[in-house]
């Protein structure tokens, strides 16, 4: 009997050693490339005076992956919109009726350009 928890033991200490899965966002490790809204608006955002202050995180509310571009403007006001998977609107990020920054769990940048003026924390 002994032996038998002691392979056990082994067994499920050896096979919770394998790599963590990667990070996937809306089924795909890429979402910048393989989610065509996506990469349309990082487009826009490219083409924008504002490319320096912005950038595009990601998290989980409510159990599904959510995007949203946040910026560190220091003369803008801007609203941040919370987009789903198909990029609806899934509503405004603070005020007294949006979606809380605090329920939104495992904060990530996705994307930042190159001359990101930023200091981007997770």
């Amino acid at each position: 009997m002994n032996r038998l928890l002691f392979l056990l033991f082994f067994f499920c200490l050896f096979s919770s050693c394998n790599e963590t899965d990667p990070l996937l966002y809306c089924g795909t490790q890429n979402p910048t490339e393989d989610l065509p809204w996506l990469n349309a608006a990082i487009e826009e955002v490219e083409n924008s005076e504002l490319l320096e202050y912005t950038y595009l995180m990601s998290g989980r509310y409510e159990g599904q992956t959510v995007f949203f571009f946040q910026n560190c403007c220091p003369f803008c006001n801007f609203a941040i919109i919370a987009l789903d998977c198909q990029g609806n609107s899934l509503g405004i990020l603070g005020g007294n009726d949006g979606i809380a920054i605090e329920n939104i769990e495992e904060l990530t940048p996705v994307w930042i350009p190159e001359n990101s003026v930023c200091q981007i924390t997770s």
